[in-house]
């Protein structure tokens, strides 16, 4: 099963590279497999494709903060938090504030310091 996966995924990355892809086939081979695969190695690669979509959409914003709300591994918690923090900094306030009262990972809540400030360089308003 791992190995479909991951052949899944490098054809997928194949075609971001070629920029050969539907973006909504893509997404939702991509949601799919971050949400069905047991394997944290295919989750963190699936929301890194995810993110090369450069796409700003509320389902994007939805499997992120999902992720971070549930994920079993904090690898995949922590990339989550990364990417709600870079690319959705106006929406992901009340996710963020949460996961700082309850999240128990030291990766996950270091991920969060590190990534506070704003692509300006000033630390997020909500976080200060």
């Amino acid at each position: 099963m791992f190995e479909k996966q991951l052949e899944i995924l490098n054809k997928i990355s194949d075609n971001l590279n070629r920029k050969e892809y539907d973006k909504k086939n893509t997404l939702k081979m991509l949601k799919y497999l971050i949400e069905g695969s047991s394997y944290e190695k295919i989750r963190i690669i699936s929301i890194e494709l995810l993110r090369k979509l450069n796409i700003k959409k509320d389902l994007i914003f939805n499997i992120l903060e999902n992720c971070l709300l549930s994920d079993e591994s904090p690898r995949v918690r922590a990339l989550s938090a990364k990417y709600l923090l870079l690319d959705y900094q106006n929406k992901c306030e009340k996710i963020i504030k949460w996961a700082l009262k309850h999240e128990k990972s030291p990766t996950v809540l270091k991920t969060i310091k590190d990534y506070s400030y704003g692509l300006d360089g000033h630390k997020l308003e909500f976080l200060t």
